[in-house]
């Protein structure tokens, strides 16, 4: 009989993608969804730690289920995402209970981890380093989100689908927990030549599943677009046809992406103008909108 698996989520759309990642990953080893949590052998939370308020939701629910985990020791519970990469040991303090704990950049190790915690080996914790713990390149190696192929059973609509292009951020905005919980920021080139092959395999798998609109996830799109552009222009330099060829380029790259960032800019404007009606909002460096009621400063 194939175990059963029900996961929450909370978060922003790269909590979204990094669930239907898991989920993917987990039916390969022969898991089904469970519609309900008391059905499920595994239960996983997929957090969130930009608001307080997302956490304090997810301890609440943990809390629910320690009376559940005593009458039912055999099932585990995991907490993964960006609120498992901040707290790590503390999820295991508040809530003894659970299972497994599991960063952004460590989604790919769950399975394993699954079968370790079934096999009697206690609880199991797999988190990235932090922003000054060794070399850079090890950091980024240890926040690398991975792919698997997957169904469109986990979308709200089997026509649209996440594509991711860049995760992490460096501009550490001071009310924003990315930096820390996402890692450094790296784009699909950046991420090795290899990775971008494997998004246009994902592209093709997607479209030949009829996904019509396939968004991109990302942490900041801007940061991404500039770098493309600051390799153009290192190309410039040359001589005669070659130059003027490669100055076409630039020129019509920069286009593109003040394009792009205008579509971006006006959405966030509309967005921001219709929420400051009711709300006080905070936008960070990478898109993200941060809402505090005027009723509850």
């Amino acid at each position: 009989m194939n175990k059963r698996l029900y996961i929450e989520t909370v978060g922003c759309q790269m909590n979204v993608l990094d669930s239907e990642m898991v989920v993917a990953d987990l039916r390969k080893r022969g898991y089904e969804l469970a519609r309900e949590l008391s059905t499920a052998d595994v239960i996983l939370f997929n957090t969130c730690s930009v608001r307080e308020q997302a956490e304090n939701k997810t301890y609440s629910a943990l809390g629910r289920l320690r009376s559940f985990k005593k009458e039912n020791p055999d099932k585990i519970i995991g907490v993964m995402g960006c609120m498992a990469q901040k707290d790590q040991q503390l999820v295991f303090n508040r809530a003894p209970y659970v299972d497994l704990v599991v960063g952004p950049g460590q989604l790919a190790r769950i399975p394993d981890l699954i079968d370790e915690i079934a096999a009697g080996k206690g609880q199991q914790m797999a988190v990235s380093l932090g922003r000054k713990d060794g070399p850079i390149a090890e950091i980024k190696r240890s926040h690398e989100t991975f792919d698997p192929l997957r169904d469109p059973a986990m979308r709200p609509t089997p026509f649209q689908a996440y594509l991711r292009i860049q995760i992490g951020c460096d501009k550490f905005c001071t009310y924003c927990i990315v930096p820390m919980t996402r890692g450094p920021e790296q784009g699909q080139r950046e991420r090795h030549e290899r990775q971008l092959p494997r998004s246009l395999e994902q592209h093709q798998h997607q479209a030949q599943r009829r996904v019509q609109a396939q968004r991109a996830a990302h942490e900041r799109l801007g940061s991404l677009l500039h770098a493309d552009l600051a390799r153009d222009r290192r190309s410039e330099h040359g001589g005669g046809d070659r130059h003027a060829r490669q100055h076409q380029h630039v020129d019509e790259r920069r286009r593109r992406v003040q394009a792009v960032q205008h579509q971006v800019h006006l959405q966030a404007h509309h967005r921001a103008r219709h929420a400051m009606s009711q709300d006080r909002v905070l936008h960070c460096h990478c898109g993200l909108t941060l809402e505090t009621r005027a009723d509850n400063p």
